[in-house]
């Protein structure tokens, strides 16, 4: 019963893992490692929950770089 239980422990501790790396790689873009939108979005909201919940005031600031494909690329 021991080793099935150290089994399955190590089992979910390799699925936590994995799920993780593939959630992270879902959220960053691979060229600049920045959070695309869907990452973006769920850390923005994350950080607002947080910032409600702890009575701190919040601002965003979006910006729109035009021609973002040729700096990327470069």
């Amino acid at each position: 019963v021991f080793g099935m239980t150290i089994a399955l422990l190590i089992l979910i501790i390799l699925v936590r893992d994995v799920l993780a790396e593939a959630t992270s790689k879902s959220e960053t873009d691979t060229l600049s490692r920045l959070l695309n939108r869907g990452g973006f979005e769920r850390h923005a909201e994350l950080a607002m929950r947080d910032a409600v919940r702890r009575g701190i005031p919040v601002a965003l600031v979006i910006a729109d770089l035009d021609h973002f494909k040729s700096i990327n690329d470069s």
